[in-house]
């Protein structure tokens, strides 16, 4: 049973929807997807995830960007990934590179060093594809791939940033913080230029959802706090009916994430006993 929020009518519905909101961290970071995502499967017939992270993982193409794309990527990432020297030679070498490719008739010694160039971009490549392919899976991200692919979980595309280069952008920056290198701060002013585009779009789509008579918000903790402070300020507008809605589902969730043994349960067993 679902409250209509506009007239106060009450919908009959065979179908329980949670809708959950994980505020981005800018790292590569899903526990909250998975913890709440185990919970509503437990509790739902159906899941929405409204997850930055979660998403661009989801649209990551590493594989699929051309050597320009991969240049522009390596020339933000190398420093933080190799020492001052080398990086001194990479980055002058991609210099002469593109110098190189502005030319119509390149020497033939020039042809050569393009290839060799070239070479190098892949070899890099590998090693940053593979640095992202470890950090989704330290964050167990198969899990929350799985239960999109089950059916049960659908995962929101954010619209204004559905798109390889924001994807990228999302994930270079990522492992630029995760390096923990002395040269961070001079990149901050940057990413957080960049954060606050994909940032806006989750919350217009979160101040929408909770006064959506149709679904039941599951936030995690900033989220939670966040809408909270939106509520009482005036800044979101929502219907007593919702209210009650978000101090339930806030219940629900609470109570299924602290049952016994839960944290021991994997989405995988999960889905196995939800899909039998």
């Amino acid at each position: 049973m679902i409250d209509n929020s506009d007239s106060g009518q009450q919908i009959y519905s065979k179908i329980f929807h949670f809708t959950i909101g994980t505020q981005p961290s800018g790292k590569i970071d899903i526990k909250d997807d998975i913890k709440l995502v185990k919970a509503a499967l437990l509790y739902a017939d159906r899941v929405k995830l409204y997850s930055i992270t979660s998403h661009f993982l989801m649209s990551m193409k590493l594989g699929d960007i051309n050597d320009e794309q991969k240049l522009k990527y390596l020339e933000r990432v190398v420093p933080f990934l190799t020492s001052k020297q080398d990086t001194r030679i990479f980055l002058n070498g991609f210099k002469r590179y593109k110098n190189i490719l502005k030319n119509k008739y390149p020497s033939r010694s020039d042809r050569n060093y393009l290839i060799e160039v070239r070479k190098k971009i892949s070899e890099l490549w590998a090693i940053v594809k593979q640095k992202a392919i470890h950090m989704a899976e330290e964050a167990k991200f198969s899990c929350i791939e799985k239960a999109i692919r089950s059916g049960l979980v659908e995962l929101h595309t954010f619209k204004k940033t559905n798109n390889d280069e924001t994807a990228m952008d999302f994930i270079t920056d990522c492992m630029i913080r995760a390096s923990n290198s002395s040269l961070l701060d001079s990149t901050v002013p940057k990413m957080k230029k960049r954060d606050e585009q994909f940032i806006q779009e989750y919350w217009d789509g979160i101040s929408n959802l909770v006064s959506d008579s149709t679904t039941y918000p599951l936030f995690d903790y900033m989220t939670s706090k966040l809408v909270e402070t939106g509520i009482k300020e005036k800044k979101i507008k929502i219907s007593e009916s919702a209210i009650n809605r978000g101090k339930h589902s806030g219940l629900a969730g609470h109570l299924l994430q602290n049952l016994p043994l839960f944290d021991q349960a994997s989405i995988d067993e999960i889905l196995d006993m939800l899909l039998k």
